[in-house]
């Protein structure tokens, strides 16, 4: 297990894994951490848990450390975790609408990294304020965003919205 702790009630992120795989660290600090996967001796990618900066004002910080993991490594690569942005307005219902300049900038990041949002199953929204409110808001927040090369590696991988949570945030499940 590899974990960086929370700041307050927000960030905090864990890698847990199974004594049958290899897993060495990459890199960490409090929005992410990187690590290489070994499976059955033979089967590599990589994997980063990322917690997106909350601060709006300093999102493009989050977007440096993307693009920067991304020239970093060639292997085969999810990103799965709270990007605290969204790709399209679509992925937010009530309230008012998302930044278009940072879901422009999002987008950008997503595409110059050569990443593919993973399709989701279940409820589409992975975050929600207001419940009982005429105010409710939810958004999806959580995703996993792969390579190519990633999805030719696990042709059957499905990423799921398990819904139940005491937190506000969804969890979701990767099945590779």
């Amino acid at each position: 297990m590899v974990s960086v702790d929370a700041t307050g009630h927000s960030g905090g992120l864990a890698f847990l894994w199974r004594n049958k795989d290899e897993v060495s660290l990459c890199s960490l600090n409090k929005n992410h951490i990187d690590v290489m996967v070994t499976m059955n001796s033979n089967t590599i990618f990589r994997l980063t848990g990322v917690y997106g900066e909350p601060d709006r004002s300093k999102r493009q910080e989050t977007w440096s450390l993307l693009r920067n993991l991304a020239s970093y490594n060639s292997a085969p690569w999810c990103l799965i975790g709270d990007m605290n942005n969204v790709l399209s307005q679509a992925d937010k219902k009530g309230g008012r609408p998302y930044p278009a300049g940072l879901v422009q900038g999002f987008q950008d990041v997503v595409h110059d990294c050569e990443l593919i949002d993973m399709h989701m199953e279940g409820y589409q929204f992975t975050w929600e304020k207001g419940l009982g409110i005429n105010r409710h808001t939810e958004i999806r927040l959580d995703r996993a965003l792969v390579t190519q090369t990633f999805l030719d590696l696990f042709k059957e991988a499905k990423l799921t919205n398990l819904e139940i949570s005491t937190s506000d945030h969804s969890p979701l499940w990767l099945e590779p």
